[in-house]
């Protein structure tokens, strides 16, 4: 029996195995997901964004705008800023020009 199931473990339903994988996958994925802090300004999350224009996915910090390409360490310092990244030259434009995604945030190796 795993925890949150109160059945016993013969008389399980496919509708309750079905909702325990669900379960179980749903905290897996949860565990792989890291919150990490702007390691430039400190002041929000890191969170994943993706252009709308090519659908490439990076990370950045909503507070200072700093940006990481996602095959980036998150725990480096960066150099990039969003308007850099995708020079439109107009800051209300930029905003326009990305949406959230769902991507895990990941660290990297550390290296």
């Amino acid at each position: 029996m795993t925890w949150g199931d109160t059945r016993p473990a013969g008389r399980q339903t496919s509708q309750g195995s079905l909702a325990q994988d669900v379960s179980r996958r749903f905290f897996e994925e949860l565990e792989l997901m890291e919150k990490v802090a702007c390691v430039h300004c400190g002041q929000d999350w890191v969170r994943c964004y993706k252009r709308k224009d090519s659908g490439q996915i990076f990370f950045m910090c909503p507070e200072c705008e700093s940006l990481w390409p996602k095959e980036e360490d998150l725990r480096d310092e960066t150099d990039m800023y969003l308007s850099e990244f995708l020079l439109t030259g107009d800051s209300v434009k930029d905003w326009e020009a990305i949406v959230p995604c769902d991507e895990p945030v990941a660290l990297g190796d550390g290296d």
